[in-house]
């Protein structure tokens, strides 16, 4: 028996040295976990929110920090999002039934409202000066596979209307409205 206990005693002692070790190296682990940064994305900023991107949803927090509300829940936003200019509103795409698709919902919470419905999918990329109209990216009208701008009205209503440029994959209008940056 006394050759047995001498034969494992440097194995038993070993592990009564190591596990306090790796308890505390697991416990460091979790904690390093805990606090890592997460990959928050596409920040829009209104006066008193910062909206974001995380895990393909949109989540809102206030402009001096705190806990951050999901706003959706659909976990399919492809675009945005894009604070209004008066900061009520969050415009983004999202992919579902099949198709992408503009939409708006309240920047304070609320139930999502679908822009546009064409089957050649609509990715927003900002707001009108005014915040009457979405800009947004679509190849409803092209004869090939490129995108144009269009404004579409943010109430839903009517059909959205090319912007005179023949193509672009993202665009901005100054603060007066009269002119648009786009690529």
């Amino acid at each position: 028996m006394n050759r047995v206990y001498s034969r494992f005693a440097p194995v038993l002692l070993a592990l009564l040295v190591l596990l306090p070790i790796l308890a505390v190296a697991q416990a460091t682990q979790a904690a390093a976990t805990a606090t890592a940064p997460l990959l928050l994305r596409v920040p829009s900023l209104s006066q008193d929110k910062i909206a974001f991107r995380y895990a393909d949803d949109i989540w809102t927090v206030s402009r001096n920090g705190g806990e951050a509300e999901r706003l959706t829940a659909n976990g399919h936003v492809t675009n945005g999002p894009f604070f209004s200019p008066d900061g009520a509103w969050i415009a983004y795409s999202a992919h579902l039934n099949g198709n992408t698709d503009a939409y708006i919902i309240p920047a304070a919470g609320g139930v999502p409202k679908r822009i546009t419905w064409h089957p050649a999918g609509s990715a927003v990329v900002g707001w009108s000066p005014d915040g009457k109209d979405l800009m947004i990216l679509s190849s409803a009208l092209s004869y090939r596979h490129f995108a144009r701008l269009f404004l579409a009205h943010a109430d839903g209503t009517g059909v959205p209307q090319p912007l005179p440029l023949s193509s672009a994959n993202e665009g901005s209008f100054s603060p007066d409205g009269k002119s648009i940056a786009y690529q």
